[in-house]
């Protein structure tokens, strides 16, 4: 019985970690949806670019936020949104 236990113990183990997104992954899948909206829909577009810089910066990937915030700009100046091109400067800038 207890060879058993450790059995399907081992396995759900397996199973739990296999379903995690890693760390990369995460950040394909939300600067691929931040891309799909890419100059088409400013605020959804935004909202991707903030959630990779958030993930980012919990990971201490650095690299990671200066691109999204740079990509963030180039979005920003294609809509002309003068405060949120700003804003993101004024991150880049505190960030060293």
């Amino acid at each position: 019985m207890n060879r058993y236990a450790t059995f399907f113990l081992a396995l759900f183990s397996l199973v739990a970690l296999a379903q995690k997104e890693s760390y990369d992954e995460q950040l394909d899948n939300l600067f691929n949806n931040a891309y799909e909206h890419l100059y088409i829909n400013k605020d959804s577009a935004y909202h991707y670019f903030k959630e990779i810089e958030d993930l980012a910066v919990k990971n201490n990937d650095w690299v990671t936020v200066i691109e999204a915030l740079i990509s963030s700009n180039r979005h920003a100046g294609a809509f002309y949104d003068l405060d949120k091109l700003s804003d993101n400067l004024n991150i880049l800038d505190s960030l060293f």
